[in-house]
């Protein structure tokens, strides 16, 4: 077996294998779409649903590199210092998860209004600057601070960009068309709306969660970032500045916006190129993109369905994924 079968062979195994009910797979060259695949199904309760290319996911942190590419488009046009504190860390800092903030805190049983004086109190863990740890409390402080510097919210601001770029149906949720995702004693089986609890708490719309979209959508949103780097627009010179600038002093994979691969055990595989940048989503959702081969690959499925299991074989099938897609395109 060879090309874009073994690659279709690898999304199947992720449903033989349990680790999700269904994927869609989008894979973008020169901003071609050259593969576009739907495997499994889109819902096992309370029916089974046959999974299409049109299924809508919820892209739970896939949402963080859309806005960062806000704070880069913003910083394109009108300038913008990202050592400057938009109230307790700088920008950068937010940006690169590099805050000091905790990796995590359910803020979700606090009425709406009162969750930003909650993360913007949250007492520090480090100096700002010193280690990246990955936290969704710096993108939630990042969407609030891009709404008081724009006067937009922040769901105008995405459907903005979105329109720009030409990204399909990108939005913050609900829709009939998503892949449903967990289904909880407080909340009942969510389907079209947004799986992390913070980003529910706070109506959907946040800085670290709540976007959905197909497959094509997000690898068309990963092709666009390339172009625009490639072609050197305004927007691809701060986009290039933030896949190449680390916020913290120690050692880190964490640029601004994006991750990009480990030496061992990267998402991305083995065969991306040194300038790879790349995100995951906890939902079971991926963006890798490798501006080396004007690459963009989105791997998109609801892992989370019908519940919440920690499955260790995703962190083995991402790369087995990536690889394959590597080897379809290069013959190899």
């Amino acid at each position: 077996m060879s090309g874009w079968a073994a690659v279709v062979r690898v999304l199947e195994d992720g449903v033989t294998e349990g680790i999700y009910p269904g994927a869609v797979a989008a894979v973008a060259v020169d901003g071609e779409l050259v593969f576009h695949e739907a495997v499994g199904l889109r819902s096992v309760v309370p029916t089974a649903a046959a999974n299409t290319l049109r299924t809508r996911y919820d892209l739970a942190s896939l949402t963080k590199p859309v806005v960062a590419t806000l704070v880069a488009r913003h910083r394109a046009r009108h300038g913008l210092d990202l050592d400057a504190a938009p109230r307790g860390p700088t920008w950068k800092h937010l940006l690169g998860h590099a805050s000091g903030w905790p990796a995590h805190r359910d803020y979700s049983a606090l009425p709406a209004d009162q969750i930003p004086t909650a993360v913007w109190t949250e007492p520090l863990e480090r100096p700002g600057g010193l280690r990246a740890v990955y936290s969704d409390l710096g993108y939630m402080a990042l969407g609030w601070s891009l709404e008081d510097l724009t006067g937009r919210r922040l769901d105008e601001l995405v459907d903005a960009v979105r329109d720009e770029l030409r990204l399909g149906e990108l939005a913050f949720g609900p829709s009939e068309e998503a892949a449903p995702t967990e289904r909880c004693a407080r909340r009942g089986l969510l389907v079209g709306a947004v799986h992390d609890p913070n980003a529910w708490a706070l109506g959907g719309v946040a800085g670290h969660a709540g976007l959905f979209g197909t497959a094509a959508d997000v690898a068309a949103f990963g092709a666009r970032l390339l172009h625009a780097v490639e072609r050197e627009t305004a927007l691809g010179k701060e986009l290039a500045c933030f896949w190449g600038t680390p916020a913290a002093s120690e050692p880190t994979t964490w640029r601004l916006g994006f991750d990009t691969p480990s030496l061992v055990g990267s998402s991305a595989g083995t065969r991306f190129g040194p300038r790879a940048v790349g995100h995951l989503g906890f939902t079971g959702t991926s963006l890798w993109l490798d501006p080396d081969a004007r690459l963009s690959v989105a791997l998109l499925s609801n892992r989370v369905h019908p519940e919440v299991v920690a499955n260790p074989a995703i962190r083995l099938l991402r790369p087995r994924f990536h690889d394959a897609v590597r080897e379809a395109l290069t013959g190899t």
